[in-house]
């Protein structure tokens, strides 16, 4: 087990160290991400191919396996050269924190924040069209291309619509759960983002990023400009490769997401062959089965029902925050010490102070936000973000620094607090709540 861990850690530590200090960081998330686009291609072709039976569990099998190695070779070192950029450089200027913190906003590369900031594009070529932005807003929960398809003036807007699921359809809340339907299944998610964007100032989240990206590239001078020669210089280059490379951490997850949506669609065709032969009731039910027991047929409605029911009671468990290897269930809880009379503590995850109505949300395919709303959540993930451009702030139940809520309430330079208990029933909807992201506390101002 020793040398297994040492034959992986420390090759991928060198390989951190050279992009650290020795490997030009400019452009190098999007190579990468080219190369991950021509692996996934190849893998579509073999799923294409390959029969029913053994042989397709064999080769999903292969496709999500791949994720490890790739993920391993390609983005962990870079992952880890800018964190440990961001780590020195925290270091070597103590007193300049919110600066190191502005370098994490609006980076390039970023393939959470792009795909919202492409919805909003997509509403901007529409913003004209009335006719088609009213078909929209009638018929919200319709597939545009249904919807828009006898309507000349959307031809262009389908075809960049088209384009946009191609690149991110493979999307979706708790996407990491092979049986949730994607974008490309259930786009109401994106059509209430692109009615949102219509909502507000023409391209308003462009210039919002276009601002960030300027407040970083300011913050990123104000650290080079302190010290001697040599600390410039580092600091210089830890600047540029944490903000360059940080992107590469919603990399692993967007890799590994597009396999599950090749899978997920491959395994549809096998369950609707299935269904067609009377061998399954639902299409759905698919999903209480092995992958062995769907490809060679060795199962039964019973074992399906028995597991359906076993699958409902799940649903309705809570699970510890923190259990040992023993089993003990460990309480612990956030200090309160400096904080106001009543305040919920959490953790600081993104810094300012943002006052504003709560908007719980539990399900983001069914949500929309005001101007000014804060989202109070459960968790979030990378299918929850077109509502972090309508948010004011962010509250998560669950989080750290470094998981995608966090990392892109800091993108969008919306103060966040997270690993808050119980955020979603101790706080109401409609409530005026104070989040104090530099300090990690929410205050309840006033009842709904």
């Amino acid at each position: 087990m020793g040398w297994s861990v040492a034959s992986h850690l420390i090759p991928t530590l060198f390989a951190a160290a050279r992009f650290m200090f020795m490997v030009d960081p400019e452009g190098l998330v999007s190579h990468r991400s080219n190369a991950c686009d021509q692996e996934l291609a190849g893998w579509a072709e073999q799923l294409d191919a390959v029969p029913s039976g053994k042989d397709l569990a064999t080769t999903i099998r292969a496709l999500v396996a791949s994720v490890y190695p790739l993920s391993l070779a390609t983005w962990i070192p870079m992952i880890f050269a800018a964190l440990g950029a961001i780590s020195l450089l925290r270091k070597l200027h103590p007193h300049a924190q919110e600066d190191v913190d502005a370098l994490l906003r609006a980076t390039p590369n970023n393939v959470t924040t792009e795909k919202d900031l492409e919805i909003t594009d997509l509403a901007e070529s529409i913003r004209h069209l009335d006719d088609v932005t009213q078909a929209l807003r009638d018929h919200p929960d319709v597939d545009p291309h249904i919807l828009l398809k006898d309507q000349p003036k959307a031809r262009e807007f389908l075809r960049n619509y088209e384009d946009w699921m191609s690149t991110y359809g493979a999307r979706a809340p708790s996407e990491i759960d092979i049986s949730r339907p994607r974008y490309r299944d259930a786009p109401q998610t994106i059509v209430a983002a692109l009615l949102a964007a219509l909502d507000r100032d023409p391209g308003e989240a462009r210039a919002r990023h276009r601002q960030l990206a300027g407040q970083a590239l300011k913050a990123q001078e104000r650290l080079i400009e302190h010290g001697g020669f040599l600390k410039t210089r580092l600091t210089a280059r830890l600047a540029r490769v944490g903000r360059l490379l940080i992107a590469a951490r919603e990399q692993p997850k967007f890799y590994g997401v597009r396999c599950l949506a090749l899978a997920r669609e491959r395994l549809l065709k096998e369950g609707q062959r299935l269904a067609t032969d009377g061998q399954l009731q639902r299409l759905d039910d698919i999903w209480f089965l092995t992958l062995d027991e769907l490809t060679q047929g060795t199962f039964t409605a019973d074992l399906i029902k028995e597991r359906s029911a076993r699958f409902q009671r799940y649903t309705k468990l809570f699970p510890p925050r923190v259990m040992t290897s023993d089993g003990e269930r460990v309480v612990v809880h956030h200090s309160d010490a400096g904080m106001p009379e009543g305040a919920i503590a959490g953790s600081s995850a993104s810094a300012g102070v943002v006052e504003g109505p709560a908007r719980i949300v539990r399900d983001p395919s069914s949500a929309t936000l005001q101007d000014g709303d804060i989202l109070v959540a459960p968790f979030t993930d990378p299918g929850w973000t077109p509502l972090f451009s309508q948010a004011a702030g962010l509250v998560m139940e669950v989080g750290g620094q470094m998981t995608h809520g966090s990392i892109v309430a800091r993108e969008y330079g919306i103060p966040a607090v997270v690993c808050v208990p119980e955020a979603t029933t101790r706080i109401s909807e409609g409530q005026q709540i104070r989040v104090n992201g530099d300090l990690g506390y929410i205050e309840i101002l006033e009842a709904p």
